[in-house]
């Protein structure tokens, strides 16, 4: 009996131990599948992220080829970023030109137009270190940072992390994007790559515009004094003549054409930068005069051309000349610490009496400027009895 009873808890003893050890498996098994789901969810959400910034990366390389205004640019960037990428806010700032402050021109999301109004100096510490080291700035928990947070409102609405990207032009930080995750840890090395690589696809697309937007000033203005070219006046005069012809209205306009003396002595005795520096003034004492720029262009290496509109009278022009213009152009012209003198001499022709057309309106006056370097005059008016009215 004894023995019997002593084999039977024998194979008690062993079926326990059998089952312990079956128990320690299966429960070795558990864990490895729950690790091996937790990484896999985990690689799961990883992709899904790398995805959306795939996703954002993609749609801003389209808008950078299908738009050419910056701050539709930055819009659409923004947009992108936050419907895309699943990012609680976006925005970007571009630099002030007093180089302190950033000012944010775009955003998306949660904080709103409001939060976004004011300046960001540039000692806040992750926007101020991404602009001066011109380097990507990561807070992956806003809540435990010692960082200056921007917005202010951007921790009440659920931005846990951050992540600061510079905007180069040139070599040199112009602005900031700016982008904000409802959850810690976000801003890892796969994301921050392709992040950057997006900030330096926007920073491409600037240079982009910019070199744009330099071609378009340069064919329409003057690239020394800044003043309209003969092309951009020649455009201004022909809308407005075709403006009085459709109102009926007969109101002089005059084309005035003033042309430097002996320009190119002045060049050959003082150097030529003294000489574009003079040409420099020369526009501004025009602009002074005139009240305005806008129908004002240089249209030569020494010529000059005012378009006149305001005028009661055909004469009126002659006094704008002897009260303003040229009043103005005596005084001498301080260069590097030499006074220069210069002279003029205008050509003058009027709409409608001396032509009803731009490109007969800029011949007369020429002619008109022939006329008075070979009589030796100040200035003449293309039509002869002009002349004489107003000497008399």
């Amino acid at each position: 009996l004894l023995d019997a009873v002593g084999s039977q808890v024998a194979v008690a003893i062993q079926r326990a131990q059998l089952y312990l050890h079956l128990e320690a498996l299966v429960s070795q098994r558990t864990a490895a599948l729950q690790a091996e789901i937790v990484e896999r969810t985990r690689a799961q959400a990883k992709v899904a992220s790398l995805n959306r910034i795939y996703a954002v990366l993609s749609g801003i390389n389209t808008t950078i080829v299908r738009v050419h205004d910056r701050l539709e640019l930055f819009q659409e960037a923004c947009r992108i970023a936050v419907e895309l990428g699943k990012f609680r806010l976006a925005w970007i700032g571009l630099v002030e030109s007093d180089g302190v402050r950033v000012r944010p021109v775009a955003w998306q999301g949660e904080c709103g137009e409001s939060a976004l109004a004011d300046d960001i100096g540039r000692n806040n510490d992750a926007f101020g270190q991404a602009l001066r080291e011109r380097t990507t700035v990561v807070c992956n928990d806003l809540e435990t940072s010692a960082e200056s947070l921007f917005p202010p409102a951007a921790l009440a609405s659920g931005c846990r992390s951050m992540a600061v990207f510079p905007l180069l032009l040139g070599g040199r930080a112009t602005g900031l994007l700016a982008l904000y995750a409802d959850e810690r840890n976000v801003f890892d090395a796969a994301e921050l790559a392709l992040l950057n690589e997006i900030a330096g696809d926007i920073s491409f697309a600037l240079e982009y515009i910019q070199k744009g937007e330099q071609v378009d000033y340069l064919a329409y203005y003057d690239a020394l004094t800044g003043l309209p070219n003969r092309h951009l006046i020649h455009d201004r005069l022909t809308q407005l003549l075709a403006a009085r012809r459709e109102q009926a209205a007969l109101d002089p306009v005059a084309v005035v054409l003033i042309n430097i003396e002996r320009f190119k002595s002045i060049n050959d005795s003082f150097g030529r930068h003294r000489g574009d520096a003079l040409l420099k003034l020369i526009g501004d004492r025009l602009g002074d005069a005139l009240g305005s720029t806008d129908h004002l262009a240089r249209i030569g290496a020494d010529h000059f051309v005012a378009v006149v509109a305001r005028l009661d009278a055909a004469a009126d022009v002659a006094r704008i000349l002897d009260d303003s213009i040229l009043p103005s152009l005596a005084r001498p012209f301080d260069i590097d610490g030499k006074e220069l003198h210069i002279a003029v001499r205008g050509g003058i022709a009027l709409f409608p009496a001396d032509g009803n057309d731009a490109d007969t309106l800029f011949a007369n006056a020429e002619t008109a400027l022939r006329k008075a370097n070979s009589a030796g005059e100040r200035y003449l008016f293309y039509a002869p009895q002009m002349n004489a009215r107003v000497a008399e």
